[in-house]
């Protein structure tokens, strides 16, 4: 529950950013998200090589992964496994 509302908050954030890409906002918003934005992106590249283990072994679509990791940052990343699922056999 507590990933939902920080996945759903941060995706408005970006709805915001990518908002004020093309249109005119009041100047001190312009420029709050124009910085959000900048460190959007640089903090979620960041976060991309930090969960690239847990990506390599979460399975399924490894570039689902990274796209949800990029827009979500650590909230998707904490919900990879740490470790390689086992298989008994």
């Amino acid at each position: 529950m507590a990933y939902t509302i920080s996945k759903f908050i941060i995706g408005l954030t970006w709805v915001f950013i990518i908002l004020n890409c093309f249109t005119e906002l009041p100047e001190p918003f312009a420029t709050s998200l124009y910085w959000t934005g900048i460190f959007f992106v640089v903090a979620h590249i960041i976060e991309t090589l930090i969960f690239l283990p847990r990506i390599k072994h979460a399975g399924g679509s490894a570039f689902y992964h990274f796209i949800m990791l990029f827009v979500f940052g650590a909230c998707h990343g904490l919900q990879l496994p740490k470790t390689a699922p086992t298989t008994n056999t």
